[in-house]
């Protein structure tokens, strides 16, 4: 497989997982959620839900695939960009709409008494699997290090879509450690996440755990991914493009699964959160919950109490991280 044609593969297979993510959408929330809605038993069955359904997969369909023809014909790595991006947005877009079109149906999902004398869990086992990322990419700086005379003095980094070099990085600490140094703050800020999630969630919530073995599987991913990069540029070890790009993503496809599989099992009550501290069914703003993480009602897993001041902590840690980008690549 030529370069172009494993660039054109690998860009086509991320927007097919995109699309078929968020035409899933809203079968990832509970039964009794529908675009973030809490609604009676069964009303996903009724012409509303369908319609409701129906024209949210259109508002995706359409984007979706005039992207793959853009990237399949035109071979333009803006249009790539655009497609990828215009698919993500329309399922925000007709997300919010149909939260806006179900309200009139809402219920009041029973709201359930959290006491606080609850005992605190203890950590699972195998949170130390976080700190295995962190090794790994120490791992490969080692093996960068003790072959430093192997790697060029100037290398491609960067492809066009033709296969053609289009950015080159020098052998300095900068060019040959930046994309290690990247990868290991993103992969401390989603171990951070993954434990701000199991302390800042309420105790008696099911999905505590799935989302924690769902982070540190990410951290994982993206350890893998830019370990492989600064492998695969340097030439020290040779990887199919295919494989580089894609291989580290598909640890993600089953945690996903179980996510949604642990996420969709009977527990009682689904979210206890009020339905006015919602925002089309994605933003949750409530200044007397004490939750800084609550289960999230257009998908799986938690979103952040943006009325707790500890959430821009997290918004803050990120903005540092992107912030280095600049810094540590070039």
């Amino acid at each position: 497989m030529t370069s172009a044609l494993a660039a054109i593969f690998t860009i086509v297979f991320v927007q097919l997982i995109i699309t078929a993510a968020t035409l899933a959408l809203p079968n990832m929330a509970h039964r009794e959620l529908l675009f973030g809605v809490p609604l009676p038993q069964g009303f996903r069955s009724t012409e509303i839900g369908r319609h409701a359904l129906r024209i949210y997969r259109t508002w995706i369909a359409i984007p979706a695939v005039a992207g793959l023809l853009g990237i399949v014909w035109l071979h333009n790595p803006w249009i790539n960009i655009v497609a990828v991006f215009l698919t993500a947005a329309a399922s925000g877009c007709g997300f919010v709409i149909q939260n806006r079109n179900l309200k009139p149906y809402a219920v009041q999902l029973p709201q359930v008494h959290r006491t606080a004398l609850i005992a605190e869990e203890p950590l699972p086992r195998f949170i130390w699997l976080g700190a295995l990322p962190l090794l790994f990419l120490g791992g490969v700086s080692v093996f960068l290090r003790q072959h430093w005379d192997q790697i060029p003095l100037r290398y491609p980094v960067h492809f066009d879509i033709n296969g053609n070099p289009n950015r080159w990085a020098e052998r300095t600490f900068r060019g040959v450690y930046g994309p290690l140094i990247f990868g290991g703050e993103i992969t401390l800020l989603l171990f951070a996440f993954a434990l701000a999630g199991w302390y800042g969630s309420r105790r008696s919530e099911p999905m505590r755990k799935p989302t924690l073995t769902v982070m540190l599987i990410v951290e994982l991913t993206i350890a893998l991914l830019f370990g492989g990069i600064s492998l695969v540029t340097t030439g020290l070890v040779h990887i199919p493009l295919v494989g580089l790009a894609l291989g580290p993503l598909l640890l993600i496809i089953p945690a996903m699964w179980y996510a949604v599989h642990q996420s969709n099992q009977p527990r009682e009550p689904v979210d206890p959160t009020p339905e006015e501290c919602w925002k089309g069914g994605i933003i949750y703003y409530n200044p007397s919950d004490a939750a800084l993480f609550v289960q999230r009602r257009d998908g799986v897993g938690f979103t952040v109490n943006l009325a707790n001041r500890w959430s821009w902590m997290i918004y803050g840690g990120l903005f540092l991280v992107i912030a280095t980008l600049p810094i540590v690549l070039h």
